[in-house]
């Protein structure tokens, strides 16, 4: 059962507890000082209980079996690509395929992005290679 709930169910039991205590000395002794003391031994009861309710793990434990589970996940690293660009002579600037600049170059030159800042060529302020 989570803790949330056993933390309820006690608040509930707590709350009964100190109703049917007042009612007892109400009707039996007809004094509240009784039921003053009653309440107050009730109450220490229930926050020595609550204070003893824990979860199973805590925090630090919970940082140190993340630490562990990520160095047991290997994560395979990507092959990293040189993403062929398009490049305009006469512009002297190069783009992405997908640019709409891209489609219109008459001769169009193909490179990395190394290789057109080399030529001296600008990137595309548009699709931003």
């Amino acid at each position: 059962m989570e803790i949330r709930k056993i933390k309820i169910i006690l608040f509930i039991v707590f709350i009964i507890s100190l109703i049917m205590s007042f009612l007892i000395c109400k009707i039996l002794y007809n004094n509240l000082l009784i039921f003053l003391i009653i309440a107050i031994i009730i109450n220490v009861i229930f926050l020595l209980i609550l204070a003893n309710l824990k979860p199973k793990t805590n925090l630090h434990e919970l940082k140190e079996i993340k630490k562990e589970v990520i160095k047991e996940v290997e994560v395979p690293k990507k092959e990293i690509k040189e993403e062929e660009l398009i490049g305009s002579p006469e512009q002297k600037k190069f783009h992405k395929k997908s640019c709409r600049y891209a489609k219109n170059i008459k001769d169009k030159e193909k490179g990395t992005k190394e290789y057109f800042r080399k030529k001296g060529y600008k990137a595309c302020k548009v699709c931003k290679p």
